[in-house]
């Protein structure tokens, strides 16, 4: 699976830096949501929809994101899928 041209930078807004400006999972991913202006956007939320509906590993996750440009670092307690959970919910 690869991440389409427009989703793209979804994934390369996940810096390093992210990570340290919101220590808390939640936080993050409402500040993605909010920051790339998803929040109603249909076809970022299907697409969300699509990566968390099952079927993808957390491995397969990862290396979409590291594919994309994600350069964060998932904690040992955190997940990827929770994460983008997190993103698509924050998204309605």
């Amino acid at each position: 699976m690869q991440v389409p041209a427009q989703f793209k930078y979804i994934f390369q807004y996940f810096d390093q830096s992210m990570w340290y400006l919101y220590p808390d999972f939640e936080q993050r991913a409402k500040a993605a949501v909010e920051s790339l202006n998803l929040k109603g956007n249909i076809a970022a939320m299907a697409y969300f929809n699509e990566l968390i509906n099952g079927q993808n590993s957390e491995p397969e996750l990862l290396k979409l994101c590291y594919g994309a440009g994600a350069q964060f670092i998932i904690k040992k307690d955190e997940s990827i899928i929770n994460f983008l959970k997190l993103m698509r919910m924050y998204m309605n």
